[in-house]
């Protein structure tokens, strides 16, 4: 993230040197630009295919739950945590998860 920053930054710094009124005292007259405005709208469009790729192909995956090994009932009470395997073949444990101070 902090390179895009910066990046950014240093653009807008180029930019604004570059197209400063003391540099370009007559400006421009170009009102429309086509092919500024086709790559503009399609590069964010490339950008967004690009990361929805993976992101859907990570969706599926999740779609298909492996078989579990053991059931665990976790019960988020006040100040503490409950947990208790359900499985017949655990015979039935349970226990609390309770905060110890430091002594």
């Amino acid at each position: 993230v902090a390179v895009i920053t910066l990046f950014v930054l240093a653009l807008l710094i180029i930019v604004m040197v570059k197209f400063n009124e003391k540099a370009n005292p007559v400006p421009s007259r170009t009102s429309h630009n086509t092919m500024i405005e086709v790559v503009w709208t399609i590069a964010p469009i490339l950008i967004l295919v690009v990361i929805a790729v993976p992101s859907f192909r990570l969706l599926f995956k999740e779609l298909d739950i492996p078989q579990y090994e053991m059931t665990v009932k976790a019960t988020g009470f006040q100040w503490y945590w409950g947990y208790e395997y359900t499985d017949e073949d655990m015979g039935g444990i349970s226990f609390d998860s309770l905060i110890v101070a430091d002594a």
